[in-house]
């Protein structure tokens, strides 16, 4: 398999984490939920005391048994489920508290908080309409008790002056805030390195879209663009630029003899030795099989590349140690330069490979200008 489907499979597991992520932030609010309850609820139901036991305080207590149930089975469930009714929740217990006792309810903020999950968990559209919604509740409520349609059955003087009201309006908030931090911020900071590892993994789908996945090198893509530079770079420079067809002697035996493996590894050492004898701003690429090319820029002759080209057929043709075994092979290469011999880079490839092939008519492990005839 080839590290480019290695890392296009590397970003589906992370968009499969995503969704994982998501789950994990789901079940932290539902596990905050639950917290929420046993924190709030002995204290909420103690208010009995004060207000009498109102029609609320039973509703409270079947969501409070209804959260624990899917808490517990909450594994069974898929993400859409478990989502659809954590919001579900949350206008059921912020609602009829709304409806009951008006602005002195606790749990009206989670209104609010179906709003904010679902605009991590669903489309902005969603989001937008339950933040509409809360905003028509609390307004159609305000407007019914200031009419005097709806009214609070209890005292609110007594109740706000009750410390079990106050009691349990500190534990849920202290609880909402809380839970609310540590499962939006795990589900930040996890989406942030989730990100980080998309960015590499795209940065590493594009290096190797342009360059060889054996050497390293740049395809014939990318070089044939690094030549087009080079000549208009050499144009207005009034420079030359050397193009070398570079074809290794030898490449196929060592290849049947002892395999791919220890093929690769001569093409990975050679292509090193290529590099290291080049100038950074030089081009070596790999154009295919065991043909390479080099782009020599700011030429000034024949005779100033001459001694580089001695050492490139001599370093090439050093053996290269594999398993205990030295490989023997070497390289012909063939010289075109711009713009004596072509304006164009596929002129150049062109010339530059037949010189190369004329240097293996003659034996190779030698190298060769192009000339016309």
């Amino acid at each position: 398999m080839s590290r480019i489907e290695n890392d296009r499979e590397d970003g589906a597991d992370s968009a499969n984490d995503l969704a994982v992520l998501r789950e994990q932030l789901v079940d932290r609010l539902w596990l905050g939920m639950v917290l929420v309850i046993a924190l709030a609820i002995p204290i909420s139901l103690s208010r009995a005391a004060l207000t009498g036991w109102l029609p609320l305080y039973t509703w409270h207590v079947v969501l409070s048994v209804a959260t624990t149930c899917v808490l517990l089975v909450r594994r069974r469930l898929s993400l859409r489920i478990k989502s659809g009714l954590f919001l579900g929740l949350l206008w059921c217990v912020g609602l009829p508290g709304l409806l009951s006792l008006g602005l002195a309810a606790a749990g009206v903020h989670w209104l609010a908080l179906s709003a904010l999950v679902a605009s991590t968990l669903y489309s902005r559209r969603v989001s937008m309409t339950l933040g509409i919604a809360a905003v028509l509740a609390v307004a159609l409520s305000g407007t019914a008790f200031v009419l005097g349609w709806m009214h609070v059955d209890v005292d609110l003087n007594a109740y706000v002056r009750d410390p079990a009201a106050w009691g349990t309006l500190v534990l849920v908030t202290g609880a909402f805030i809380a839970v609310t931090v540590f499962a939006y911020g795990t589900y930040n900071r996890s989406t942030a390195h989730l990100l980080r590892e998309f960015r590499d993994e795209n940065e590493r789908i594009e290096f190797y879209a342009l360059h060889d996945e054996l050497t390293g090198l740049p395809k014939a893509r990318l070089a044939r663009d690094r030549l087009a530079m080079a000549m208009e770079t050499a144009k207005r420079d009034k420079v030359r630029v050397a193009v070398l067809g570079i074809d290794l002697d030898g490449f196929k035996q060592v290849n049947d003899q002892y395999g791919h493996a220890a093929g690769n590894v001569v093409l990975r050492e050679l292509a090193n030795r290529l590099k290291s004898e080049l100038r950074g701003r030089d081009t070596v690429a790999r154009m295919g099989g065991d043909e390479f090319l080099a782009i020599l820029v700011s030429v000034d002759s024949d005779e100033s590349i001459s001694p580089v080209l001695a050492r490139l057929v001599r370093t090439l043709c050093l053996p290269v140690a594999w398993q205990g075994e030295q490989l023997q092979v070497g390289a012909s290469i063939g010289v075109a330069f711009h713009p004596d011999q072509g304006s164009d880079a596929d002129t150049l490839i062109h010339r530059a490979d037949e010189a190369m092939y004329a240097a293996k008519r003659e034996g190779g492990r030698r190298y060769n200008y192009w000339t016309p005839d």
